[in-house]
């Protein structure tokens, strides 16, 4: 019995969010695992970002006139880690010149980016916010992980907390409806 309830506990921690707070119990700040919620539609703020070498790069000049997924994420959050590899098929399969995926990493240590970075292949841009502190501020950002998705002008249109496969053929179909009518070039991975 306690062998079952350990396990259904150890479930549902995996298909939550993660706390934005990773000192927080996660009983206290999950998010639901999937599902993708309204968010007032607006511009994305713009923010200078932080490479994982230190170069800023804004965020008006690196989203011009793509389609972005930008996800906000860390090392240490399970969820994060399980959406990653989707997140990299994603953006392998889609059209680069109409389509970015960012990851906005809120860790508070920039090594532990960087070898995660290195060590599992992420090969999409990802950035810097030390702990966190510009995507809470700017973004509301609580739980990880938390993904906006932005037209081509820049408009958040949806927003999307905890895990997704990204890759999946559903996930990958709202993505797509965001070019418009005139992508005739988009593979599935």
């Amino acid at each position: 019995m306690n062998r079952m309830f350990a396990c259904c506990v150890g479930i549902l921690w995996l298909l939550s969010g993660c706390s934005a707070d990773n000192s927080a119990s996660t009983a206290e700040t999950a998010q639901p695992s999937k599902g993708v919620l309204s968010l007032e539609k607006g511009t994305f703020p713009e923010m200078t970002l932080t490479r994982l070498d230190g170069t800023l790069v804004n965020t008006r000049d690196l989203f011009a006139g793509k389609v972005v997924v930008f996800n906000v994420w860390a090392t240490w959050c399970p969820p994060c880690r399980q959406e990653m590899p989707d997140l990299v098929a994603l953006s392998k399969a889609l059209p680069s010149d109409k389509f970015i995926v960012i990851g906005l990493a809120a860790d508070s240590v920039l090594a532990d980016v960087q070898r995660y970075v290195s060590e599992n292949g992420v090969s999409f841009p990802i950035f810097w916010d030390k702990g966190g502190a510009m995507a809470a501020e700017l973004l509301q950002v609580r739980a990880y992980p938390e993904t906006f998705l932005l037209n081509d002008k820049g408009q958040v249109t949806n927003k999307v907390i905890g895990g997704v496969p990204w890759a999946a053929p559903e996930s990958i179909s709202i993505i797509q409806s965001l070019y418009g009518s005139d992508i005739q070039d988009f593979q599935q991975p």
